[in-house]
């Protein structure tokens, strides 16, 4: 039998999982500039989906940003986020003032 090689694997064809570290690594980010758009690669967040389709892409970046404004992924979850998909791309940013960030504890 001949074996074929390959340096990588492929996609997943299934679920991919967020990159918790990754989240937590944006949130931060996102806190210390509150109302500014963060611009994140879908594949940024989710490696796993590395090498799909662009049309898959670019479903997948509108299914998260719809699901992180309406506050059901976390850890964008425990702050008030806003988020918008432009092509493979999501667009985050924390809608909350620096005096309401404060109050929160930050």
């Amino acid at each position: 039998m001949d074996f074929v090689f390959v340096d990588e694997l492929p996609p997943i064809q299934g679920r991919t999982t967020i990159d918790n570290e990754r989240a937590e690594e944006l949130l931060d980010e996102m806190l210390a500039n509150p109302g500014k758009w963060a611009k994140v690669p879908y594949v940024w967040l989710y490696p796993d989906a590395e090498g799909l389709a662009e049309k898959k892409l670019i479903g997948r970046a509108r299914n998260l940003s719809n699901r992180i404004h309406r506050g059901e992924i976390r850890p964008f979850s425990e702050y008030p986020c806003e988020s918008r998909a432009r092509k493979t791309d999501c667009y985050i940013r924390i809608s909350a003032t620096k005096r309401h960030l404060k109050e929160m504890g930050f």
